[in-house]
């Protein structure tokens, strides 16, 4: 998907099952549930994406059924999400997210999130302002940060354990 314009949308904005592929330059505002939401089985890249007024979550990856999930989110821009801005998120399966670049503002509940026990976020170079937290690692989930996140503004800027990954 490239080069497109989503607006006023009483679902979700873009839903992908057992794909892969990428998605680029895609604007998507005033969206009635999920923004992008990658589910089961699917391997996505997100790129320049404009997502605004979301009711649900912004960009989440998700797995269950015991399959795996791999979304890689990069230089795209979040604002007014009423739950999660980039999320990985498992369901008894395996969701991988990567998020680089991204900047998030005005998020109702965390910027970057990894949620469940096979969920795995890995966060470099984002930007995460106006959120109840900057990063979340709830319910298990493993939230990598390469420390160079900034995280200011937040209500908190994490919450859970952020693992730390150093240079090499």
């Amino acid at each position: 998907i490239r080069d497109t314009q989503i607006s006023r949308v009483s679902g979700n904005g873009i839903y992908v099952a057992v794909a892969s592929g990428s998605i680029d330059r895609v604007s998507l505002t005033r969206i009635g549930s999920y923004g992008i939401y990658v589910s089961t089985s699917s391997a996505m890249a997100v790129s320049d994406a404009v997502l605004s007024y979301v009711q649900v979550d912004g960009i989440t990856g998700a797995a269950s059924g015991g399959q795996t999930t791999r979304l890689a989110v990069t230089n795209s821009t979040l604002s007014n999400i009423v739950g999660y801005g980039i999320v990985a998120a498992d369901s008894r399966g395996v969701d991988i997210v990567h998020a680089t670049g991204n900047t998030l503002s005005f998020v109702g509940n965390s910027g970057l999130t990894a949620q469940g026990a096979n969920a795995k976020l890995y966060a470099t170079r984002n930007s995460v302002v106006d959120a109840q937290y900057g990063l979340l690692q709830n319910v298990g989930g493993t939230l990598v940060s390469f420390g160079d996140n900034s995280v200011t503004g937040n209500v908190a800027p994490t919450g859970g354990t952020i693992s730390h990954s150093a240079w090499q």
